[in-house]
């Protein structure tokens, strides 16, 4: 694991692509593939949902909305056993998750 410092837009575009952990100040973790940083957020996992291995579109709202929801990507997802970086060539860490630099406590790059 390699601290990325400073944490600003052109230091963290670097990275694009690579596997991260971005820790939040609330000490939340989020692991995924960095895709992209620009106005102010960092998104992780958006080729992995453009892809079509998982399915952001139906977002259930109201009651149950986390169970719904993970129906939904249980019933859309790609289940053949291809090994942990499937098909593709790489390992699909879930949703996309944005989040604001402003929140970010650390980031780090995972070797």
């Amino acid at each position: 694991m390699e601290p990325i410092l400073p944490l600003e837009e052109g230091r963290i575009s670097q990275f694009c692509g690579q596997l991260v952990c971005a820790v939040t100040k609330d000490g939340k973790r989020y692991v995924g593939l960095l895709s992209r940083c620009s106005g102010g957020k960092i998104t992780l996992n958006e080729e992995a949902a453009a892809s079509g291995k998982v399915n952001l579109a139906n977002k259930p709202r109201g009651k149950n909305r986390r169970r719904r929801k993970a129906a939904a990507l249980t019933e859309e997802a790609q289940t053949q056993a291809w090994g942990p970086y499937g098909p593709a060539g790489f390992y699909p860490f879930g949703p996309v998750v944005v989040l604001e630099l402003a929140l970010l406590a650390s980031l780090f790059l995972l070797l």
